[in-house]
Order: structure tokens, then sequence, then C-alpha cells
């Protein structure tokens, strides 16, 4: 099953299946990408909430050795590197080697608030179910997604309706993030990402201090008697480093052109990580 979009005279096909082997499924390229980043005299707060005592805020550490050391987790690194990446995707939607499939998947990329922020595909913007009828997924290819076979002829009935049930939804999570560039470098509940974060350690010497601070009512928006806290903070004074491992990113590709838009932003304008970047601090080139 397949369809056609006409972008730019050139007839762009569409297969699903071909999407998915393209992915992960072989393993063809492999790309490991070392980072060295400066922090300067920025400091940096990446916090341990279930090791946190209020009002004392403590930075994350793991035992290394004989003592505890201040890491900064992948999970860290690899949300500030996929929150600059989605403000840059959604400025490459109006590029014109783009698909039609690709700028609408990426114009409906979200994170889901129902969901405790798993990314996600807007469902209900009309337009949804029109592309998921467009990409004609047949029973076949909802079996390569992992949908039981027994299952597949009644997700295809439903997509007759002019409004999307739990079962196109379902379908949508699962074929959407193969054709967004977002979720195919960073996964979604679906899907493996093609980037693998490894934790950020600092080099070198590095402060640790203490700061305090006083809590902001979002009602008044003035500092609130009962917010304080201390927030312990890391210079790391011989910067950090940190490894990527990227799989099967082919030279052209849509998702290929984010990381290395993503990676030439972070040169350029460096990187924000962990709490308080609003006021400066986590700022690391």
């Amino acid at each position: 099953m397949k369809t056609s979009f006409q972008l730019g005279g050139e007839n762009m096909t569409f297969k699903l299946r071909e999407a998915l082997l393209n992915h992960l499924s072989k393993l063809k390229t492999r790309v490991i990408i070392d980072l060295v980043f400066k922090a300067g005299t920025s400091s940096i707060h990446v916090g341990a909430p279930e090791l946190t005592i209020e009002p004392l805020r403590r930075l994350f550490r793991v035992r290394m050795g004989n003592k505890d050391e201040f890491i900064v987790p992948s999970s860290s690194i690899k949300g500030a590197f996929r929150s600059l990446s989605e403000k840059i995707a959604k400025s490459m939607k109006n590029l014109p080697d783009l698909s039609q499939v690709e700028k609408l998947v990426i114009e409906l990329h979200r994170e889901d608030p129902k969901k405790m922020g798993l990314l996600t595909h807007d469902s209900d913007d009309p337009r949804a179910l029109t592309m998921l009828k467009e990409l004609d997924v047949g029973a076949e290819e909802m079996v390569a997604l992992g949908i039981p076979s027994t299952e597949a002829e009644e997700i295809v009935s439903s997509l007759s309706k002019s409004k999307p049930d739990d079962n196109a939804k379902r379908l949508m999570d699962l074929a959407f993030p193969l054709y967004c560039p977002i979720c195919k470098l960073y996964g979604a509940p679906s899907l493996a990402g093609k980037l693998k974060f490894y934790d950020c350690f600092t080099m070198g010497d590095h402060e640790v201090h203490f700061t305090h601070h006083a809590g902001i009512s979002r009602s008044t928006l003035v500092s609130q008697e009962d917010i304080l806290y201390t927030l312990e903070e890391c210079i790391a004074l011989g910067g950090l480093k940190t490894t990527i491992i990227a799989d099967n990113i082919t030279p052209g590709e849509t998702d290929a052109k984010l990381l290395a838009l993503t990676l030439d932003a972070i040169l350029k304008l460096g990187l924000h990580i962990g709490a308080r970047k609003s006021v400066g601090l986590g700022h690391i080139s």
C-alpha cells in the first residue's frame, strides 16, 4: 500500500514498511560523536529529586570509586538536544525539499500533557486523519507495525469515520513517528530513536557551592514566603564531556539535516541544561 504526493514537480512515494525497515531494523551506519563543552563561570544545577530534602536541592551524583561525583544524566542532555531540535524543525517545515507528509507531521508534533509529556502528534487536528487515510495503511503494514492481524481489519474499518476514534489514534501513534524527523532522531513511545545519549561528566577541576533563592508565586508573580530553598550548584572549570551514538543517519535525509542543524546551533550558541535556565544557569558551549 502506498500513496504519492506531488511536491516541486517531483513524485514523492511513501511506503510505510520501507520507512520502518530503513529506520533501525538493520544497522547500516554508526557515527560516534564525542562532545566537549566549556561551562566557563556558569553554574549548573541538575538535581536528584528522589534525594532532595526540601529546602535543600542537591546535585545529581553517582558513585565513582570511593566518592560521589556530579554528572549530567543522559536524559538531561537528550532533553536539551531534543528541545532545540524541535524549535529548529518547526522552522524547517517550509523548506521546499520537505515532503508534504514530513511538513505535516512536524507541524503536528507535540508533547501530550495527558500522557506525562510523551512525544506524540495532534490526532485531533482534522488534517491528521486526512493524512492517515491518504497514507493508505493496510492490514499488512499494520502487522509490520506490531498490530495483531485480528485487530488490523477493525482498524481499517474505523478509518472511514469522519472523526478519529481510538483505533485511528492508535495507528497515528505508530505510523506518524516514522515520517517525523524529530521522532526518528529522539524516539517516540512506539519508535526507538537513532540517537543514543550517554551521561555527561565533568573534566578536571570543578567547584561546588550553594546559593539561596526565593520561589515565585505563579498567581502573584512575586516572591512567596513559604518557598525558600537552597540550590547546590557546580561550576565545571575543566569543562564537560559526553558521547552520542548516531545510527543509520543518511546524508540528505530530513532527520540528518535536522541533526546537522542542531549541532551547528550548539556550536554557535551553546546549550542550556538543568534548572533555572531563565536566570542564566546551565549554559555550556
